[in-house]
């Protein structure tokens, strides 16, 4: 897909005049001079074609009559006129224009300055010399940044060990230079006064049929898709993510493309990084040194236009001479700022990465492969090696870090934090001991390659199962699709199908093994948290060993909070938001023992849009009986369970008792559910006689959490369910705990002298990612195919691809894969957050 106009194209659209503009375009400036609203008015009325005559424009002719209608939207609302409120008979026209070119109901940068003719055909505002600097400064630049989007999707699919990742980057980094020489261009021949006080006004937001779009602004400029490829899919910051939303709807519709296709990649930062972090070598492989210094220099680049680029804006938008608020495209001062600082941040994580310091004669470590191939045996009572233990800088022992939670989160940042060389680690959980207690989870291949990193692999699977196969059937029986999963689907570490409680005592071990007995405390719950004035939090604590209760206070340095859906942490960090949402559907979960025979290999997930099951083996056959242990959940909304009273937790859902909203241990008898399932079979496996062969039952009102649009107050943040409770969708909920348990480590670890900068470079890499999958959730991610299956053939089907293609099976499971990065090839780059060797720079 050809990502910008090519030059003929270009000269096209600039050529074109289907709206015979020319001589009226022309008189504009003069009209501008003399606020004259009613010959603008009529101006723009004047050109209102024909309905369809304009229906049957070329796109080359549509982008250039958008073009001409934006000089008088752009004027009329300059003076203070709503242009469709006195010219309606427009609207039409501009949704139509909007729709034929793919891109919004209004002008664009693009119309403004590259389709804009030059000569005396140029269409201004103002006439002045000085707008068609600026105008041309644009314009310079955009030839070199979709040259630049070409380079940075071979960027995207590289390594940093290719030479050519290399050659790519030094080529972004000449077209990038462009950007200086423009900006340095404006600077000199554009006062800020000028376009503070006579340009920007021309340049607000037009209301198109209720909604309010934006002026053509040189924030439209490509340069973000840069950054997306360089740093900014997986290491953003809210601000910037929430302006590059608004933002992308004015960008050409390959730019729009390419942003879905690199948003939530693996950034260049971040592959340099990780490949760094793999050698052990006081030396880099050469083609890795290229990599790095060419991203290197493509960051000062960048980092030098931002600083010139803020220094403008600065200048623009100063109290004694602005007009409003922020910039053109909504970008405030302010948020350049972060950019800047944003960009810095990564130039300074190549540098240091890329300078190697080792001990005389230190070990480099055993790696993860060589631990999966068994050179070196680990067990969770070995200590992950850590040789730079003493590394950052805190003094001492360093922070002391209080971690609320014991569960799979909170157990699974403290071991990461242990091994990025932290040592005064604490973790408090409310139970009075740490129970084999739950039902199955699964853990995807990203989390148990973070765990694996962690020296836990081979305990694990010790009471763990190689999950190999996912199939999804219709409810009637027939088969929707099989997908191979782990080693089977091309990842180089497994998905693993494990009881909650054998991972919790795995980690659990762990803990009191690297860290020490101490360093897990049980009974102890915490009851609030009010931020110091320093940043670092006051925790009040509740103590409780049987009939013997305490209270106490604690004033860590950072405090962590993994205390689930209910968390207290995140409670006293937002005290207004109440009670999990529940979506009205029940999930009832158990575990049962069955021979191997009667269950099969596989995890399977069936019904249809009203009900559902999942079950799946999650142990090695045992015993002469060769028994497995089994996993299941059922799903059904509580009006349809034939009364909520009768089930404990849609009672209490519907009594208003928010106590049962978030809590998975609500027992109830399995008859009570089993009716609903008769004759559900599935390629010889039984779901009634799973049921029957269980000990005991749970009964879960599906609740989720809304998304945050903050987890970090100064030092505290939030981890796992505490921070993005999601619905029990994708084997995600504690994959996404262990993967966010490192990203939290590397984050501190990478920020020595600032833990609440630490805490916050972790949400930027990390909340949007939980975030787009807490909604994709909502949507039943890719569990969806078995609704689509019903909906369009709901007593059934012989043949699935007639009633879904094979294409749109596989696109549904890669655009959710593709969502939290969990796809092989970001997987398989290794893991993003091992911490290197202290760096000098």
């Amino acid at each position: 897909m050809p990502l910008g106009d090519s030059p003929r194209r270009t000269e096209v659209i600039r050529a074109a005049d289907p709206l015979g503009a020319d001589a009226l375009l022309a008189a504009v400036p003069a009209m501008n001079a003399d606020a004259d609203t009613a010959a603008l008015t009529v101006a723009l009325r004047t050109l209102v074609p024909d309905p369809d005559r304009a229906a049957r424009w070329s796109v080359a002719d549509a982008l250039a009559a958008m073009r001409d209608l934006g000089i008088l939207l752009g004027s009329l609302k300059r003076h203070g006129v709503q242009p469709l409120a006195a010219v309606p008979e427009a609207l039409p026209l501009l949704e139509l224009l909007g729709h034929r070119t793919d891109m919004i109901p209004r002008d664009t940068v693009h119309h403004y300055t590259t389709w804009n003719p030059p000569g005396p055909r140029r269409r201004t505002y103002t006439g002045h010399p000085t707008e068609a600097r600026l105008q041309d400064a644009v314009r310079m630049v955009f030839p070199g940044l979709v040259a630049a989007l070409d380079d940075c999707g071979r960027i995207a699919r590289l390594e940093p060990y290719d030479p050519g990742f290399a050659a790519a980057l030094d080529r972004v980094g000449r077209h990038v230079r462009t950007m200086v020489d423009s900006i340095d261009l404006t600077v000199a021949q554009v006062p800020p006064e000028y376009f503070a006080l006579t340009l920007r006004p021309y340049f607000e937001e037009v209301d198109v049929a209720g909604r309010p779009y934006l002026g053509p602004a040189a924030a439209q400029v490509p340069l973000w898709l840069v950054d997306l490829t360089l740093w900014q899919c997986d290491r953003s910051d809210p601000a910037y993510d929430a302006f590059l939303a608004e933002s992308l709807p004015y960008a050409l519709p390959a730019w729009r493309a390419f942003h879905a296709r690199h948003r939530g990649g693996v950034s260049a930062v971040s592959k340099l990084s990780a490949a760094v972090s793999w050698e052990g070598a006081d030396r880099l492989p050469p083609a890795l040194t290229a990599s790095a210094q060419a991203l290197g220099r493509v960051l000062r680049l960048l980092k030098t236009f931002r600083a010139r680029h803020l220094g403008i804006a600065r200048k623009a938008y100063r109290e004694d001479v602005r007009l409003y608020e922020e910039g053109s495209g909504g970008a405030p001062v302010a948020l350049l700022r972060s950019i800047l600082d944003l960009t810095r941040e990564n130039e300074t994580m190549v540098r240091r990465a890329t300078v190697r310091c080792r001990p005389a004669g230190a070990p480099a470590g055993p790696s993860a492969a060589q631990r999966r191939e068994g050179a070196v045996e680990m067990s969770p009572h070995t200590p992950a090696p850590s040789p730079h233990r003493s590394a950052h800088g805190y003094g001492g022992r360093g922070p002391h870090i209080v971690i609320a939670g014991g569960g799979v989160a909170g157990l699974t940042t403290a071991l990461a934090l242990h091994a990025a060389g932290f040592e005064r680690i604490t973790v408090v959980e409310a139970a009075p001991a740490i129970r084999p207690v739950g039902a199955g989870l699964n853990l995807m291949p990203n989390a148990v390659r973070e765990l694996d990193a962690l020296g836990l692999l081979d305990a694990l699977e010790a009471g763990a199962l190689r999950t190999r196969e996912l199939r999804y059937y219709h409810r009637s029986g027939g088969l929707i699709s099989r997908e191979p999963r782990g080693l089977g689907a091309g990842y180089r570490w497994p998905q693993l199908s494990v009881h909650r409680g054998h991972l919790q005592q795995v980690l659990a071990g762990a803990v009191r093994a690297r860290l020490g007995p101490a360093a897990l405390v049980t009974g102890v719950r915490v009851r609030g948290v009010e931020p110091l004035p320093d940043g670092r939090p006051r925790l009040r604590l509740e103590h409780r060993a049987g009939s013997v209760h305490g209270r106490a206070s604690l004033e860590p340095d950072v405090l962590v909070g993994a205390d689930g859906i209910r968390s207290a942490v995140r409670a006293a960090l937002h005290p207004e938001e109440g009670a999990p949402p529940w979506n009205g559907t029940l999930v009832w979960r158990g575990v049962s023992r069955m021979p191997a025979r009667a269950v099969g290999p596989a995890m399977f997930i069936a019904g249809d849009d009203r009900q559902k099951a999942v079950v799946y083996p999650m142990s090695r056959p045992t015993g002469p009986g060769r028994e497995v242990l089994v996993n299941w959940a059922l799903a059904r909304p509580a009006a349809d369970t034939g009364g909520a009273p009768a089930d404990p937790g849609a009672a209490g859902a519907a009594d208003g008792d928010e106590r049962l909203l978030g809590d998975w241990n609500r027992p109830v008898p399995v008859e009570t559910f089993l009716p609903y399932y008769e004759g559900w079979e599935f390629d010889g496996v039984s779901v009634p006689a799973v049921l029957r062969a269980a000990d005991s039952a749970h009964v879960y009102p599906m609740v989720d959490r809304e998304p945050l649009d903050r987890w970090t107050h100064g030092r505290t943040t939030l981890v796992g369910d505490a921070a993005h409770a999601m619905y029990p969708i994708g084997s995600n909920g504690a994959t996404q705990s262990i993967v966010d348990a490192r990203a939290l480590a590397h984050a501190l670890a990478l920020h020595p002298a600032d833990p609440a900068e630490g805490l916050a470079a972790y949400e930027r890499a990390r909340r949007p990612v939980t975030t787009a999958l807490q909604r994709a959730n909502r949507e039943l991610g890719p569990e969806v195919v078995i609704n689509l299956a019903h909906a369009r053939a709901p007593h059934g089907f012989t043949d699935i691809h007639e009633v879904i293609p094979a294409e749109e099976l596989a696109a549904i499971a890669c655009r959710y894969a593709a969502t939290g990065a969990f796809d092989p090839g970001t997987v398989n780059l290794g893991s993003p957050y091992e911490v290197p060797l202290p760096a000098i720079g």
